[in-house]
């Protein structure tokens, strides 16, 4: 069924979204509307889409707007896989934040430009054509190394960024002599725009969806977990698909009473099977080869090779794997040093392995099996504490063999083990409200971050160290085991995919989700940036123009339609949408702004005080900063 898309043919938001469908085969009945004849003020379009915005989508009833929220909507509702818009929270989360910049730093610099040329006839402002050089020497450290913003491969953020280029490219000839202008890179905007173009020449359609009857078993697990990083990885050899849902032990995931029901002696790993509950790593692996593998290669069904895996399974359980833990454990919870004795202990177990292995390939004979699963888990953790493995010939060719054998080893195994020592770092400022946003949220979620407070005022976002993990210099930034994310609402997607226990606050449901972005780019386009307009009139010591007003006005007109009906500003359950809103929302009280006329929003801003935890500790020690500035000027 044809999918309405409201559009205006010159509109590079409208064309990203028009050629992506193109590339997913999704057909478009496309409704030209005419934003100066009004078309997009009338009752019906206006009932539609209260802020009065193209593109819109309809699909089927669905309404959406907001080109960048419409292009991950299609990408998850109607893609063959999701290369263009991974699942992978890193990956998405990269693409996203590429999204942003668009939306937030690039896009607006080209309007800034382009505007007065396309609706006042005016010439090219000087300023405008350099305030580009920016924006675009962000662009180019983004694909330094790379052939996409992203990654290496196109996304739908190569789509958005894409036609924002080209219309830069097709404009900025006009501009004659300011080409040559010191402050512009046109040489920069050259380059990219022809990389990227060449690059989108060669977009080509997957063929192969993926397998549907792929099934999905929930693994309770922790990501440092060698027990639980063996089930991963058995898991990817037998092509079974798991929801992994992360257990976090200190703050007591494993002793709610959900959970002890499933599993009373509340351990990880923990498996669930439609129903069917398991735990215990070996007997997981045991299971998963009986139940899913195509043969028994992996855990024979013959009486005798069977007892003999058995067996080294129960070695690794009983005597290895309790070694390692009576060395580590007082480490990692408690940064003693190593112990001598304990060091000297991992002599005797390394040394039965060493004869197990004697004349044979693998630990249970000459296949590999699920003992070599479990016990390479156990010798990589010895590895990476420093545990020297040369001194056992038989050990260290075995460990070297399986590592290649096993095929998902690298993607699983060391970034796992990598992660026990995994410390999120927090680049923000207290005063920045994007940054509390992710502040509320980490406190929501549970997760621990290592506060990094930075002085933008006093360029510490400028330093070579800074600039290295973020060389768009804004905060928040945050720093995930060597992964650099910034801009808040990326980060709130991400934190949520990574770290969150289920999905409820950004579904993985291509609607709902849609509509989570849709309000996310509604914040950082509208409301926020004229929240701040008004703020910086405020601080030069003028007092805000009618038309500041009134557009600020209209953007809380916007948030207040958005809310009728419904608890949230994405539906009925918080979103992270509600975390980012609110923020910005809040500093109408900063500003003085009367927002008492708005009921919905009101209402809703008093109930996302109560609801969200700590909101009242880090919104006051925020807002005291903001005034500090505020009155220092």
């Amino acid at each position: 069924m044809p999918i309405d898309l409201y559009y205006s043919p010159s509109s590079c938001p409208c064309l990203s979204i028009r050629m992506l469908a193109k590339t997913l085969g999704v057909q478009l009945n496309l409704k030209e509307t005419i934003i100066r004849n009004g078309d997009n003020r009338t009752p019906e379009y206006l009932k539609m889409n209260p802020q009065h915005c193209i593109p819109t989508l309809n699909d089927n009833g669905f309404i959406l707007w907001e080109s960048r929220a419409i292009l991950g909507y299609l990408v998850d509702q109607y893609g063959k896989d999701d290369s263009l818009y991974p699942k992978d929270p890193k990956k998405r989360a990269l693409v996203n934040q590429r999204m942003y910049y668009d939306i937030g730093t690039l896009y607006p610099k080209f309007i800034q430009f382009y505007m007065p040329i396309l609706y006042g006839g005016n010439k090219p402002d000087p300023a405008h054509v350099a305030a580009f050089g920016e924006p675009m020497e962000f662009l180019e450290t983004f694909l330094e190394g790379q052939q996409w913003v992203a990654g290496d491969h196109i996304t739908i953020a190569d789509y958005t960024l894409v036609s924002t280029i080209s219309n830069m490219e097709s404009q900025l000839p006009q501009a004659g002599h300011y080409e040559s202008q010191n402050e512009f890179v046109p040489a920069v905007c050259v380059m990219t725009t022809t990389r990227i173009s060449k690059n989108m020449q060669q977009v080509q359609i997957a063929s192969d969806c993926p397998n549907a009857s792929t099934r999905r078993l929930n693994l309770y697990s922790l990501p440092a977990s060698c027990p639980c990083l063996t089930i991963r990885m058995l898991a990817k050899t037998l092509g079974v698909e798991l929801n992994l849902k992360e257990i976090i032990l200190r703050n007591g995931d494993n002793r709610t009473p959900e959970y002890l029901k499933m599993n009373p002696q509340h351990c990880i790993p923990t498996l669930n099977d439609n129903g069917f509950i398991l735990w215990e790593s070996r007997a997981i692996l045991g299971y998963l080869v009986d139940q899913y593998g195509k043969d028994d290669s992996l855990y024979p069904k013959d009486p005798k090779k069977r007892a003999v895996v058995n067996q080294r399974m129960y070695f690794d359980i009983g005597t290895l794997y309790p070694k390692f833990t009576q060395f580590y454990m007082p480490i990692l919870y408690g940064g003693n040093k190593p112990d001598p004795a304990h060091v000297a202990a991992f002599g005797e177990p390394i040394e039965l392995l060493e004869k197990f292995l004697e004349g044979q390939q693998w630990v249970a004979g000459d296949h590999i099996t699920i003992a070599d699963y479990t016990l390479v888990g156990t010798i990589s953790n010895m590895e990476a504490v420093g545990y020297d493995l040369s001194k056992h010939p038989n050990v260290s060719r075995w460990f070297s063999n399986a590592k290649k054998n096993i095929s998902s080893y690298n993607e699983i195994l060391p970034p796992g083990i990598a992660s026990l020592a995994e410390i999120i770092d927090f680049y923000y400022s207290v005063a920045s409200p994007p940054c509390r946003s992710v502040l509320l949220l980490a406190k929501a979620l549970g997760v621990e971050m290592n506060l990094k407070n930075v002085s933008v005022r006093n360029n510490e976002t400028k330093t070579p160290e800074f600039l290295k993990i973020n060389p768009q210099h804004c905060v928040p930034t945050l720093v995930d085991n060597g992964f650099s994310i910034w801009e808040s609402r990326a980060i709130l997607g991400y934190l949520v995919n990574k770290y969150a226990e289920d999905d409820s606050m950004y579904p993985h449901d291509p609607q709902k989700r849609a509509v989570i972005d849709q309000r996310l780019y509604f914040d950082i386009g509208t409301l926020f940036p004229r929240l701040r307009e008004y703020l910086m009139t405020l601080r030069s010591g003028k007092t805000p123009s009618a038309e500041v007003i009134a557009k600020l006005e209209e953007a809380f007109q916007l948030l207040d339609k958005f809310l009728e009906g419904q608890d949230w500003v994405a539906g009925n359950d918080i979103t992270i949408a509600d975390y980012a809103i609110s923020i910005s929302a809040s500093l109408a009280g900063v500003l003085e702004y009367d927002i008492g006329k708005y009921n919905n929003v009101t209402k809703w801003l008093a109930r996302a005080k109560k609801t969200i935890p700590g909101y009242d500790e880090v919104q006051d020690a925020g807002n005291a900063e903001l005034k500090k500035i505020f009155q220092s000027k």
